[in-house]
């Protein structure tokens, strides 16, 4: 994988983790959404490795 994929990677689990941050104590369907993506963006991110 490329510097630009990882990099786009990384900048979207940061954006879903600001949001899942935001909705914290709101939004009771966006929420566990917004944890499966984070959840399958961190096993992505661990099948990576690290440079």
């Amino acid at each position: 994988m490329d510097e630009s994929m990882y990099r786009l990677l990384y900048e979207l689990k940061g954006m879903v983790t600001s949001t899942l941050e935001a909705s914290e104590h709101s939004d009771e369907v966006l929420r566990p959404c917004l944890d499966l993506v984070e959840n399958k963006l961190i096993e992505i991110f661990e099948k990576i490795p690290h440079k």
